[in-house]
């Protein structure tokens, strides 16, 4: 009887602590602007939301949080982000540019802001192509060594199994330790190897590797976060594919990662690149 009425008193403060974390309202920033090519999930058809923004709004009124969606990228100044607690980029291109989508693009004093505002104690999520934003512009190499990696290629999607490297840690708590998902997958370059935690690598079949040999590497990482001055950044490289948002995994893997980058559960930092990926041994000097 007393092991069970412990046990109940963990379950009921177990929830309260959910309850209490969840009280305040997280407010979210979404930045949806492509200067580039535009990806699906973010093309607005008729000035209707995209299917990330679609998404985002409806977690957003079943988790607690406040979404306001853009693809106005001069809407990045330090004024505005005083409202928010986190921001997402799912962006990709020169945002200095307008870029093909003809929405404005951001300053280079908004990116300034941007970096200051994180480094401050806000919340960055990238997405998917917010590692093929900025690429190659000398005014934004902080925000790629931020962030933690460059885009560099990737395949035709196919189905590679995710897993889980850091099973603990809060932002990958609705995953499971090993995921079969269809999605088009990166390959990064310039990889901040020393200031990343990574969560998640990618494991790619056996013809995969074969057919595309830039996957066949152990440098697969596809979940990470890390810390930057009093901020807390996350990326994940997934979302290319339309399904995947309707995908309950992947919603909920979202609604994780917000909640850690507005400072909800451990921070868990420290970086692990190099006992959680096996480098070759040319490239330990890369």
């Amino acid at each position: 009887m007393l092991k069970m009425a412990v046990r109940m008193l963990v379950v009921v403060m177990a929830v309260a602590a959910v309850g209490i974390a969840h009280a305040q309202v997280i407010n979210v920033l979404l930045l949806t602007k492509q200067s580039g090519s535009e990806h699906e999930v973010v093309t607005r058809d008729n000035d209707e939301l995209s299917i990330v923004e679609r998404g985002a709004q409806s977690l957003a009124a079943s988790y607690g949080a406040r979404v306001n969606a853009t693809k106005d990228a001069s809407y990045i100044t330090a004024e505005n982000l005083e409202n928010y607690d986190v921001v997402v980029f799912y962006t990709s291109g020169n945002l200095f540019t307008q870029g093909s989508d003809g929405h404005p693009p951001m300053t280079e004093a908004g990116l300034q802001a941007l970096g200051d505002w994180v480094e401050a104690g806000g919340g960055f999520v990238g997405l998917h192509s917010a590692t093929d934003t900025f690429r190659g512009q000398w005014q934004a190499q902080e925000y790629l060594q931020a962030l933690g990696a460059e885009f560099a290629w990737h395949g035709p999607s196919f189905e590679g199994v995710l897993r889980i490297v850091d099973r603990p840690h809060f932002a990958v708590a609705s995953i499971p330790r090993e995921w079969e998902v269809y999605d088009e997958w990166y390959v990064f370059e310039n990889i901040n190897r020393d200031n990343i935690r990574v969560l998640a690598v990618l494991d790619p079949p056996e013809e995969v590797r074969e057919e595309h040999p830039r996957y066949d590497t152990p440098e697969l990482p596809i979940i990470w976060v890390r810390s930057y001055g009093n901020g807390r950044i996350y990326y994940n490289a997934m979302g290319h594919e339309p399904a995947l948002f309707e995908d309950r995994t992947f919603q909920m893997a979202l609604v994780d990662a917000v909640a850690w980058a507005s400072g909800e559960g451990p921070a868990r930092t420290t970086p692990n690149y190099y006992e959680v990926i096996e480098l070759e041994e040319d490239d330990d000097e890369s």
